[in-house]
């Protein structure tokens, strides 16, 4: 399976994201802010990066900015609940024109993670738009953030 690296500042939620895809048979590594997530890839080089945009020091969108800029075509899902005082459709949207492959509001659910993923690696074209608001769910959906059945 695929090298996968996830950035994320909120050790809950990287560690569930890090089980899951690992359970998927991927193997993960974590970084709990852009500068380890960098040294991590440059390292250990990912195929995909999934990455909160929102991070302390260097932020998600200027990891995005420096993978770009050094000519690294790793794919990248960027995750968010907003950054600063951005509004949280904005930031998703500079993530997605900076080269994010994908861009989705926390939580996105196991289902929805799990395809763009599997997109991601397999090589699909860009999703086309942001995804700034839950997709609808059923009462059988479990959700990242909460494992909610």
């Amino acid at each position: 399976m695929a090298e996968i690296l996830v950035v994320d500042d909120d050790e809950a939620l990287g560690k569930r994201i890090c089980a899951l895809l690992s359970w998927d048979g991927h193997r993960v590594r974590w970084a709990v802010n852009a500068r380890e997530g960098l040294s991590l890839h440059t390292k250990h080089p990912a195929d995909l990066i999934v990455t909160e945009i929102y991070l302390p020091g260097m932020n998600g969108l200027e990891l995005i900015s420096v993978l770009r800029h050094r000519g690294d075509n790793v794919q990248i899902i960027a995750l968010s609940r907003g950054y600063q005082r951005m509004s949280e459709e904005l930031s998703l949207m500079l993530a997605k024109c900076k080269g994010a492959f994908a861009a989705f509001s926390k939580p996105v659910s196991v289902e929805n993670l799990r395809s763009v993923v599997k997109a991601a690696l397999g090589g699909q074209p860009t999703p086309s738009i942001v995804a700034s608001k839950r997709f609808g769910r059923s009462e059988t959906d479990y959700e990242v953030s909460g494992w909610r059945a």
